[in-house]
């Protein structure tokens, strides 16, 4: 019995070798990696760390390593690749051809061959690998070309340190992991969701990103292609004053409850196996392009599910031509339009080829106020309301300390905001809470002279909605990190322009600690 014990521990313990067989190598001579490796270990490497210099021939080894052929994937049996690192290698021309040009449509392949770059991940590198799942980069690279990772099934991938151009969509159904150096200049990674520096460019979220609702930041012009890939939790989006355009397909593969167009943002064909419960258009569109929610001439992956779209406009937007017109899947929906407009709109090009048509009834339900926004500036609590005529009723209370016993006492001034809207026929409307602190600029400038305080501190206002978090006032580049009462962590983000968005998993009439750099502010959620 002990002999069989035994010899069932060794067989695990070769199985468990075998599984994860990891090897380091440095490179000396670009193109020699491939009489580095026995022929008969080449298919066993499940890890595989790479220094020195490697070219077109190094990457064709390594491809095939990952699963990737000239034209196509190899058998699982030829490769066992899921973790490379290539991070203190350099990546040179030279060599052999690497892969052919992957075409988009189907599977099909050209006769276009891709050579390597000196520091450039080059178009259809990692295309068809896989096997791989952990990729890090060299940290020499400066560029990554369109379609590097076409195909891929990467997990968890590390961006070069000294990366300075980004041009590739990651379409992995399981990107979960984006990395990059805090040191990178040019790309930053904020609640795992990787953005230009400057804010202004949102390139990738991980398809783990557990919020129901992405708030796209205030100074986010652009959502990159491929954006949103397959992260199924997403359901809305909240948008900023700043958004310009939102890239090619990049709500493909989600099924969002609702979605809005607006009418200051350009966008491309949006969808890719998508599908949308409620389009609503808002007014101010003279044109809408419908093919950003896909048409079959376009390919019919392309044409986004959608059950039922609001349309905004008192005057149907012209529609420019049948390649910019409804998709079938969405003509199969409702379409709902303002009160008194439906003959415009059942006569109206494009607008009328909808199969169901009905105008928005007055329900009565716009008969509440609409919940208060509250603002501060030189001094002044500001109270807007989207309702005309509203009365504001309104109680702040303050935290700051009557008297204390200790010989030290920490100053903390700060605000709680109550307001809510009133008008005659109305319901009165939802609360709407915030607190307002001061942030020291220079702590270590304080004092009192002349029995008055010399003080230089920021206005900070929080508000919380479902959850999320909204920072105004905060010094741009500010670290932001919210906490439970028990010290986790549940949200982090850098503030831009002023204004920090934060998405937690946090339930109303929690407490939330939200620290902007050394301060810490306790949070009522709402």
């Amino acid at each position: 019995m002990k002999k069989i014990l035994f010899l069932a521990y060794l067989l695990s313990s070769f199985v468990y070798c075998y599984a994860e067989l990891a090897i380091t190598l440095n490179v000396e001579t670009p193109g020699s990696l491939s009489s580095m490796i026995a022929s008969s270990k080449k298919s066993q490497i499940t890890h595989l760390t790479i220094s020195g210099s490697i070219n077109g021939s190094d990457i064709k080894y390594i491809r095939e390593m990952a699963g990737a052929g000239y034209k196509g994937t190899l058998s699982s049996s030829k490769c066992s690749l899921e973790f490379l690192d290539i991070s203190s290698a350099s990546i040179v021309s030279g060599g052999d051809y690497y892969a052919f040009e992957h075409t988009h449509a189907a599977i099909g392949y050209t006769d276009k061959k891709y050579y390597t770059e000196n520091d450039a991940i080059t178009p259809f590198m990692f295309d068809d690998c896989y096997k791989l799942k952990t990729l890090l980069l060299p940290n020499t690279v400066t560029i990554i070309y369109a379609d590097a990772f076409w195909k891929s099934n990467l997990v968890s991938i590390t961006l070069p340190s000294n990366l300075e151009n980004f041009n590739c969509v990651i379409p992995s159904f399981n990107l979960s992991e984006i990395k990059i150096s805090d040191s990178n200049k040019s790309f930053k990674i904020i609640d795992g969701v990787l953005y230009s520096s400057n804010l202004k460019t949102l390139y990738r979220c991980p398809v783990n990103y557990a919020h129901s609702t992405f708030c796209i930041p205030e100074g986010v012009e652009n959502v990159f292609a491929s954006a949103f890939y397959y992260c199924n939790n997403i359901k809305n989006f909240e948008y900023p004053s700043t958004l310009k355009s939102f890239g090619y397909q990049a709500l493909a593969w989600l099924a969002l409850d609702k979605f809005r167009f607006l009418p200051y943002v350009e966008y491309s064909i949006l969808g890719y196996y998508s599908s949308i419960n409620v389009v609503e258009i808002e007014d101010g569109f003279s044109t809408f392009d419908a093919s950003a929610l896909g048409r079959g001439n376009w390919g019919s992956e392309t044409e986004i599910d959608v059950s039922s779209v609001i349309v905004h406009s008192q005057t149907p937007p012209t529609i420019p031509d049948v390649w910019h017109s409804f998709g079938s899947k969405v003509l199969k929906g409702s379409l709902y339009v303002p009160k008194g407009t439906y003959s415009a709109y059942y006569i109206a090009y494009g607008w009328g080829d909808f199969s169901h048509i009905y105008e928005i009834e007055d329900d009565g339900s716009d008969k509440k106020c609409a919940k208060p926004t509250i603002s501060y500036s030189n001094g002044k609590l500001t109270f807007k309301c989207e309702t005309d005529g509203v009365t504001y009723k309104s109680t702040v209370t303050d935290s700051d300390i009557s008297s204390y016993s200790s010989d030290e006492v920490q100053l903390c001034v700060t605000y709680y905001i109550n307001v809510y809207a009133t008008k005659q026929g109305y319901d009165n409307s939802d609360v709407a809470n915030a607190t307002l602190c001061w942030i020291d600029v220079e702590p270590k400038t304080e004092g009192i002279s002349n029995n008055i305080a010399q003080v230089r501190a920021n206005a900070v206002l929080i508000q919380t909605d479902n959850g999320q978090i909204s920072i105004s006032g905060a010094n741009d580049g500010s670290i932001i990190n919210v906490f439970e009462v028990n010290g986790l962590q549940v949200g982090s983000t850098i503030s831009h322009n002023g204004h920090a968005n934060i998405n937690t998993n946090l339930h109303s009439g929690s407490i939330a600690i939200v620290k902007i750099g050394n301060k810490s502010i306790k949070v009522a959620i709402k």
